[in-house]
């Protein structure tokens, strides 16, 4: 994004948004066939859809395990939101090197998701989602401790190995959340799968909006944002599972 700035200004973000999807469309049409049994197909309408929110509002786990996701997609939202003030304007004023710090750390949530991969495998999604969560909560925690001692401007090393761990756990635990969330929703996976990830987005983007908006040139907003949702992100999951967390696979 940043390269595009510099060839091309502004309009060119959004265009090459635009070259992109259309090959992704295309790639998709040749590429990615319908892989649902006709005889499973769901009829466009008003009562298949009630049918399918009523099988997601039944679910303990898709309502949970939904507002977990929404919770931390708020955290996240918040960090983006922040993230020039913090990284390249304000409290750490990285100015051209903002976009290769930005870049960094979206990098270790590129390793959390391979690494994700192979763990599910040995933990099981419940211990490895539960796990991963637990250590967001704990970063959150350090984030603001940080803040709290060093007056909102904690040392940059301390604060960017923090905010990775947290983007590190944020990045295994999103996508076992929404595998856990889907998982007695098979009959109406593809609406069920619209809901949750339509009003995740939704409430996501409203957390992330006061976060961001809550900036005063420290970074304690920052952590308190990731605090709130994860502690309440483990509400959400402790009720999903009436209470027993690291438990099953």
């Amino acid at each position: 994004g940043s390269l595009m700035l510099v060839l091309g200004g502004w309009r060119l973000v959004f265009d090459s948004m635009l070259a992109l999807g259309g090959l992704l469309a295309v790639a998709c049409y040749f590429r990615l066939p319908e892989t649902l049994n006709p005889a499973y197909a769901m009829k466009p309408s008003v009562k298949e859809f009630a049918r399918a929110l009523r099988a997601i509002f039944a679910s303990r786990a898709a309502v949970g395990y939904s507002v977990a996701v929404g919770l931390m997609f708020g955290g996240l939202m918040g960090y983006i939101g922040s993230s020039q003030q913090i990284l390249e304007t304000g409290v750490y004023a990285l100015g051209p090197l903002f976009p290769l710090a930005f870049g960094a750390l979206a990098g270790v949530m590129v390793i959390a998701s391979v690494i994700s991969a192979r763990l599910v495998r040995r933990l099981g999604m419940r211990r490895l989602a539960h796990l991963s969560l637990a250590i967001f909560t704990t970063a959150a925690v350090a984030l603001v401790m940080l803040s709290l001692v060093f007056a909102g401007r904690p040392p940059f090393a301390a604060f960017v190995l923090v905010l990775a761990a947290v983007l590190f756990a944020f990045a295994i635990a999103m996508p076992n959340f929404g595998a856990i969330s889907m998982e007695d929703l098979g009959p109406v996976a593809g609406t069920a799968s619209s809901v949750i990830g339509s009003s995740t987005t939704v409430m996501g983007a409203g957390i992330g909006a006061v976060v961001g908006l809550a900036f005063d040139g420290t970074v304690l907003p920052l952590g308190l944002g990731f605090l709130l949702t994860g502690l309440l992100g483990l509400a959400a999951v402790a009720w999903a599972e009436r209470g027993r967390l690291f438990a099953g696979r």
